[in-house]
């Protein structure tokens, strides 16, 4: 089966088989070790299924580094419940020395997922970033929430365009080429999450793999998604035609009243799980937190970023 992918960041073949594959258990395995002694923990990236894993590994990161902490308070305008799930934090805190990740496109060059590290801070001014060697002030932006059915703006946020990347969620670190990065599977449920988190690696030195279960790794997508992958597709006619022709597509199991969630990350895996021997047991998905919410929130309610989470949890 041929998905038109291909290994571009790797160069080792066996990391190659486990990016495209997947099914390599034992090796994937063997990758939950310590870096090597030289690499700092601020080094590494982490990549998570959740946003709320993500968040609080930043905090926790961000508190170790030395230095004052700058609050970047965002403005919010219209029906602000509709910013709830806004990618801009509502407040923003930030250290010298922190790792940021853009979150907007700014220019050619400064686009949405470039990383840097802030390199100057100052009250009431815009932070500098370091980004590639080139230092750049970054002023607030506008994100909007825009009606297309009526054709209007229905609340906005204005922010600096950036939040914290110690850690990310697998879904945001999409694209991303890291040299060191460590991949916590205990979350993954979505099909394809595996293997997105283990293609932004490079080396296998840079790649540690920790909660590693086989269910997560070999979670397929519908057979929907196979097929488009499996057709073939000739060149557009110019009078667009092809586009006017009705594709009929396999039926898609209903998941209405299930808890699966569908999600349209690419899937790199071409292993099936119908094809294990019956006598193989999957290990199931360690979905409960390390996190205990109750003590976080007792722990943490002083600390202003607490405020995009409150309204959430109380």
């Amino acid at each position: 089966m041929y998905y038109g992918l291909s290994a571009f960041r790797q160069k080792e073949p066996i990391l190659i088989n486990a990016v495209n594959e997947l099914c390599n258990g034992d090796f994937l395995k063997s990758l939950d070790r310590p870096f090597e002694a030289h690499v700092q923990d601020q080094e590494v990236t982490r990549l998570f299924g959740t946003n709320f894993d993500a968040s609080v590994v930043n905090q926790d990161m961000l508190e170790e580094i030395p230095g004052e902490m700058f609050h970047f308070k965002a403005r919010d305008e219209g029906d602000t419940t509709l910013l709830r799930k806004c990618i801009a934090p509502k407040h923003l805190v930030l250290k010298v020395g922190a790792k940021v990740i853009l979150i907007k496109n700014i220019s050619k060059d400064l686009c949405n997922g470039k990383q840097g590290i802030v390199h100057y801070l100052e009250k009431d001014t815009p932070p500098v970033i370091n980004f590639d060697g080139n230092l750049v002030p970054l002023s607030d932006v506008k994100f909007d929430v825009y009606d297309m059915q009526q054709e209007k703006t229905l609340a906005c946020r204005t922010q600096i365009p950036v939040i914290l990347a110690f850690a990310l969620t697998v879904h945001r670190a999409q694209g991303q080429t890291l040299n060191l990065v460590e991949v916590d599977c205990y979350s993954f449920i979505a099909p394809g999450r595996m293997g997105v988190a283990v293609g932004r690696a490079t080396t296998t030195s840079g790649l540690r793999i920790i909660n590693f279960n086989r269910k997560a790794a070999f979670t397929r997508h519908s057979d929907i998604v196979y097929d488009f992958y499996d057709r073939e597709f000739s060149d557009f006619s110019t009078d667009l035609v092809c586009c006017q022709k009705q594709q009929v597509y396999p039926s898609v199991p209903d998941y209405q009243d299930s808890n699966v969630t569908l999600d349209t990350e690419p899937s790199t895996s071409s292993f099936d799980l119908r094809d294990m021997e019956h006598d193989h047991q999957l290990e199931e998905p360690q979905l409960q937190s390390p996190w205990d919410i109750n003590e976080f929130i007792i722990e943490n309610q002083s600390s202003t970023f607490m405020n995009d989470f409150l309204p959430d949890f109380c």
